[in-house]
């Protein structure tokens, strides 16, 4: 909005400036590129007469000259932005798995709209409402919206009824501009919020409060001009007005306290993730992940359980599950169990293969320790488990603990343990060497 607030709109050093702090927000979280789209739509709408008398006349004028100006600029700036962080992900799109949005990877083109429309009611009451917060809503966190009878379609319902209402009265302002705030805010709701939105691109969260910062600045123009508004207009009641903005400064003040308590530790912070979406796997996992770290063992695997209630399928849960069980068949099922759900996940392989060793099941562990360093090399823990399984007098044990020691250049840990490999086989010298290598 720089251009606008400045005498000459035109002048290319406001012009530059407005594009840097757009590439600065950009840089800061990738909804920022909205702010480019934003300020086009207000240049557009500031300068509507002019570009419409040139539609009218077919001439140029050198007011919409200096829109079409600055609109190059803009456009310019903002697709070589884009390529930029098109490179940056090396010219593909994040790829999100079922888990980070399910509402996406339904197969119904029904149940999607009417959940991903319902969701965008849910973000604006939010901003509105901000009773029901949350650091995580994966996972199912907002139940599917599958038919019409659904109740939660009343929202949706009276969201876009409002939102319409809003947009016919901003067209409407276009040739006057009597009501520059209520088309600035609508601009503000609606365009930051539209990449988030799941209706233009698919992305990798459900509901992400983070995603509400711009439009929040929408918002709060909105509801403070109809104040306003009320205030201008109906004079007799301004002190039933003040009463209720005195209430909702009150009332959001005291819901940021609350919520600031909750951030206080990490502890904190999954309990009210807990309270707010008890039907969240996520949530359960999390917790249970915590409890582990605290060493609450029982009181964790019965978060793990919960998680998997939720979430059968639920990869990463069976493998810290498997860990937490002293029955080791138990354990073995739930490392097969994220396997079976995640081909690929490093840490079941490697835990399968430390129980294979356990239970004297040699091929079977080295074969998923080789696996383990297969889908991850620089997984260190799996050459020093090999190492283990192989036995010191095995000829590729040294390789095996050379490449730890490689990849972990500065650890003593990992020198020490080959130092005292080279030292079993009187390779003073060489271990010497790297003994001093690490403690550089």
């Amino acid at each position: 909005m720089w251009p606008h607030c400045c005498r000459h709109p035109d002048g290319k050093c406001h012009i530059w400036i407005s594009v840097t702090l757009g590439g600065l927000s950009m840089l800061a979280k990738e909804t920022g590129v909205s702010v480019f789209l934003l300020n086009l739509a207000y240049d557009f709408y500031r300068h509507w007469p002019a570009v419409k008398k040139t539609i009218v006349e077919v001439r140029w004028n050198r007011e919409t000259q200096q829109f079409a100006n600055r609109a190059a600029k803009v456009l310019t700036s903002l697709g070589i932005l884009l390529a930029i962080r098109l490179a940056l992900l090396q010219g593909s799109l994040p790829k999100f798995s079922q888990q980070d949005n399910p509402t996406a990877f339904h197969p119904s083109l029904y149940v999607r709209v009417l959940t991903f429309c319902y969701l965008a009611a849910f973000n604006w009451w939010l901003l509105l409402c901000p009773a029901t917060l949350s650091h995580d809503w994966q996972m199912g966190s907002v139940p599917l919206v599958t038919s019409m009878s659904d109740s939660r379609n009343l929202m949706t319902c009276f969201f876009f009824g409002a939102v319409l209402m809003l947009v016919i009265r901003s067209l409407s302002d276009f040739e006057s501009q009597k009501h520059v705030p209520v088309v600035l805010g609508l601009m503000l709701l609606v365009l930051p919020f539209l990449p988030a939105a799941n209706l233009v691109v698919t992305v990798g969260f459900v509901v992400a409060e983070r995603v509400l910062y711009i439009p929040s600045l929408g918002c709060t123009l909105l509801v403070v001009y109809g104040i306003q508004i009320f205030w201008n207009s109906y004079s007799k009641h301004r002190q039933t007005i003040v009463c209720f903005v005195m209430l909702l400064l009150t009332t959001s003040c005291l819901r940021t306290v609350i919520r600031n308590r909750d951030w206080r530790s990490r502890e904190s912070l999954l309990r009210a993730g807990l309270m707010t979406l008890p039907h969240n796997a996520k949530m359960h996992y999390n917790y249970a992940n915590f409890l582990r770290d605290s060493a609450r063992p029982e009181l964790a695997k019965s978060h793990y359980h919960k998680a998997l209630k939720l979430w059968p399928t639920y990869a990463s849960a069976h493998n810290n599950l498997g860990t937490l069980l002293s029955d080791e068949q138990e354990a073995e099922q739930h490392f097969l169990a994220a396997i079976r759900y995640s081909a690929d996940h490093v840490n079941a392989h490697y835990n399968l293969g430390q129980l294979y060793r356990k239970s004297n099941r040699t091929m079977e562990s080295e074969r998923m320790l080789k696996r383990c360093i297969g889908l991850e090399p620089r997984f260190t823990p799996a050459y020093i488990e090999l190492a283990r399984l192989r036995g010191p007098n095995d000829r590729s044990v040294g390789g095996l603990l050379r490449k730890v020691v490689i990849l972990n250049p500065r650890d003593p840990y990992y020198s020490t343990i080959y130092g005292h490999w080279l030292l079993g086989k009187g390779n003073v010298q060489l271990q010497m060497f790297v003994f001093l290598s690490s403690h550089r």
